[in-house]
């Protein structure tokens, strides 16, 4: 019987040793995925156009960000989750609620032909007239690194406006 309980309390150290190995292992995690998200945190400011431009992207600490600004004539913003896959920033928005226009982010100009009407942007709800110019800019698994105290957006080109960067700054 005594060998019996001998036997029990070793396996049982065993059990705590390893579980505390783990515990250990999930700290050092976690303890590099906060260092990692870091240098994400905090706000970003668009780089220069060749045209009138200007966000703000903020990356808060309780994975939640909101993003802001104006081109020439018309005003945008956003707001949803992020996570973070390794070195990458994830940003997605959250739809809102309430009637906006709708404009994905990223995709960097729309080209307008003379005498061709303009591709009408959607809305948020089916059918709804916004009482706002503004437009909701719709962030689907968009993806940055940092690099060179830059925050760089990883997409193709684009073809049409190849000038065209959406990447951020941390100050201006």
């Amino acid at each position: 019987m005594k060998n019996l309980h001998i036997v029990l309390l070793g396996i049982l150290l065993f059990l705590l040793q390893n579980c505390c190995n783990i515990t250990n292992q999930d700290k050092t995690f976690h303890d590099s995925l906060s260092v990692r998200s870091n240098e994400f945190l905090g706000e970003w400011y668009s780089v220069d156009r060749e045209y009138p431009f200007e966000s703000i992207l903020k990356i808060e600490s309780n994975y939640n960000f909101t993003y802001e600004g104006a081109a020439c004539m018309s005003l945008f913003f956003s707001n949803g989750h992020w996570i973070l896959n390794e070195d990458t920033l994830i940003l997605n928005s959250v739809i809102p609620q309430r009637c906006y226009y709708l404009d994905k982010f990223g995709v960097g100009c729309k080209i307008a032909k003379i005498g061709e009407p303009f591709e009408p942007l959607a809305t948020s709800i089916k059918e709804c007239v916004p009482s706002t110019d503004s437009v909701f800019s719709i962030f689907e698994d968009e993806k940055f690194i940092v690099r060179d105290s830059l925050l760089l957006l990883l997409q193709k080109p684009n073809r049409l406006c190849p000038n065209v960067k959406d990447d951020f700054i941390r100050k201006k």
